[in-house]
């Protein structure tokens, strides 16, 4: 299965307020691009297929930035009825068991995740992720024996304030496009929220090589 997607010309969007400046639709609709285009033709810039891993990678990175941003002790739950809805609003597209289980061995490959679980809890099923505090962005609770792996984790936070404010994120939302401070650019980049991942990995490869852990 794949995806279509369709960006709007978008000086021309005022009279389609209601849609996003960039749709997704599974290709089982692809008679709606041509119903888009008869009714609105001159409003949309153009469209391509998106391989369905594009937008399975997307959730994954989603998940582990948004557990990244939000945790303080290094243990965080997703909700696998959020990441259902997250699908649903942005790609229009209900998720299977095989999708659910691809996203959670995306979440299992990247380099700072410790351990990982996919359990249920009061019939809902939620990825319990145990991360390193090498990578966790607002604050991390060490316990009182712990100054040196403290200092380390304020060493690696100031150093990617500064990369922030030297190197910012560069993120074309309209193109699905990354670029990086070394200026590569990754292409079907699909939210603010996994471009961000993508640009924090990139700095923290940086500080690996510099400090590491």
């Amino acid at each position: 299965m794949n995806f279509i997607m369709i960006k709007w010309d978008i000086d021309n969007l005022r009279e389609l307020d209601c849609l996003p400046s960039v749709l997704y639709l599974d290709d089982e609709d692809e008679d709606m691009v041509d119903k888009l285009s008869d009714a609105y033709g001159y409003c949309i810039k153009e469209y391509r297929i998106l391989d369905k891993e594009d937008v399975l990678k997307c959730l994954a990175d989603g998940i582990l930035q948004n557990s990244f941003n939000k945790t303080f002790s290094g243990n965080y739950y997703t909700y696998l009825s959020d990441v259902q809805d997250e699908s649903m609003d942005r790609f229009h597209y209900m998720l299977t068991e095989n999708d659910k289980s691809e996203i959670f061995d995306l979440i299992c490959q990247d380099f700072y995740l410790l351990d990982a679980n996919w359990d249920e809890d009061d019939d809902e099923e939620y990825y319990d992720l145990m991360l390193g505090y090498g990578r966790i962005n607002n604050g991390y609770e060490f316990d009182d024996g712990c100054k040196d792996e403290k200092e380390r984790y304020d060493l690696r936070q100031n150093l990617l304030d500064d990369l922030r404010v030297k190197t910012p994120l560069v993120y074309d939302a309209l193109n699905c496009s990354l670029t990086l401070p070394d200026g590569g650019i990754i292409e079907n980049v699909l939210s603010k929220l996994q471009a961000n991942k993508l640009y924090e990995d990139f700095l923290y490869d940086w500080i690996d090589v510099k400090y590491p852990l």
